[in-house]
């Protein structure tokens, strides 16, 4: 058994990224993983201010700016500031980054499938449960 456990998980991230990318390609989307998480909880709550993105997908302010302004440019969301307090930026999906998100879902949800799939519902749950543990000791 390979103990080399970084290694396993840089290895399994980098090939479901990839298996990721390659869906999109093949559907005619143009997202990254990260812009697929913004688009994700814009449609979970359309108008959410910058740093939950931040807080939530655990990325830095200047990542997600940049990852902002490339999916404006691209027309899937819009940045205003918020009219109660305009020191606040919220950010809102259009109906093409909705139209996006739909299609990036069914297909995240394939490929999560697909990896349940191949394993037993104890050994899922014993994933899940390690996965968490492991992103709560690295916080």
């Amino acid at each position: 058994m390979d103990n080399r456990l970084l290694f396993l998980l840089s290895k399994a991230q980098h090939r479901i990224k990839t298996c990721m990318k390659d869906k999109f390609r093949e559907h005619g989307i143009d997202l990254t993983p990260g812009q697929m998480g913004v688009l994700f909880l814009l449609k979970e709550q359309d108008g959410r201010i910058m740093s939950e993105f931040s807080t939530i997908l655990d990325i830095d302010s200047s990542s997600l700016t940049r990852t902002v302004t490339q999916m404006e440019n691209a027309g899937l969301l819009e940045r205003r500031l918020d009219p109660n307090d305009r020191r606040q930026v919220r950010v809102y999906i259009t109906p093409a980054g909705s139209e996006q998100a739909g299609e990036a879902g069914r297909l995240a949800r394939e490929v999560n499938q697909r990896i349940m799939d191949a394993f037993s519902t104890e050994e899922v749950q014993i994933f899940q449960r390690v996965m968490t543990g492991i992103t709560s000791k690295f916080r």
